[in-house]
């Protein structure tokens, strides 16, 4: 029997006068479903949402009728034509793809998996990816989300952020355990952004997937804000931390310097 968390939803705050509550709902009924959830019936959606079981009908079947969603006469799962969605993005920040030849650059002289990604808090979301012939996880493509404080780009992306918006994020969070080496106390995943920060690049051992290390730098735009970062990935048997640093990090860095001239100039 699955298990439902009731989501805690905020109390009344004042709106400006263009904002359409029908829409936020909408997409916190579409939020709903996720790995852990992949199909709802009308009480689950309503338990996930903190809405109505009438509220949550209503969106449920005009997802349905749209395209979005399918029922089988008992639950709901979201359709493929949702994906739409998420690559209507992709598509219109065609910048990212002008990044494909430096990370391709990154995957020939190493032969590991190079992937850019941007925050979407909490989570990471990959905007480019060239997976290496020796693929460490091929179920990680375009559009894959991670959770960004087990991930070396999110502790770069998250560094952008000023401390109050961090502890605002961090403070409100469940810090999820990925594997025996995911940073969960918000403390310690401070002092580990603040490290990032200050070096200007950030490792990844082993802390969202056991047996996997990655070394990830940032990504600047014309104004020298951190828009994305950039990562290359690769089993332990092939990349000791020394190897991230000495081998792996002045390619990444070399092929991160390319990429901001082409995001000074779009960005």
């Amino acid at each position: 029997m699955k298990t439902i968390k009731t989501a805690k939803r905020a109390g009344p705050a004042k709106q400006p006068s263009y904002f359409i509550q029908g829409l936020q709902r909408g997409l916190e009924v579409i939020r709903a479903f996720d790995r852990d959830h992949p199909s709802l019936t009308i009480s689950e959606a309503a338990r996930q949402t903190g809405l109505s079981r009438g509220t949550v009908q209503r969106f449920l079947l005009t997802l349905n009728d749209l395209g979005y969603a399918s029922f089988d006469g008992k639950s709901f799962t979201l359709s493929p034509k949702v994906l739409d969605l998420g690559f209507a993005y992709l598509s219109s920040q065609n910048m990212w793809e002008t990044l494909e030849p430096f990370v391709e650059e990154v995957v020939n002289e190493l032969n590991e998996s190079c992937t850019v990604g941007v925050l979407d808090w909490p989570d990471v979301i990959y905007v480019a990816r060239v997976q290496a012939r020796r693929v460490v996880n091929a179920t990680l493509s375009v559009g894959s989300r991670i959770p960004a404080h087990a991930s070396s780009l999110g502790h770069i992306v998250l560094g952008a952020l000023d401390p109050a918006a961090l502890d605002e994020l961090l403070g409100k969070a469940k810090l999820a355990k990925r594997s025996p080496n995911t940073i969960t106390d918000p403390a310690r995943l401070k002092k580990a952004i603040a490290l990032a920060r200050q070096r200007g690049w950030a490792l990844g051992d082993q802390e969202f997937e056991e047996g996997v290390r990655s070394v990830a730098v940032p990504l600047f735009d014309r104004n020298g804000k951190i828009v994305a970062a950039m990562k290359v990935v690769a089993p332990t048997s092939r990349a000791s931390i020394e190897d991230l640093q000495r081998r792996f990090l002045p390619v990444l860095q070399r092929a991160a310097e390319k990429a901001h001239d082409v995001l000074r100039v779009r960005m």
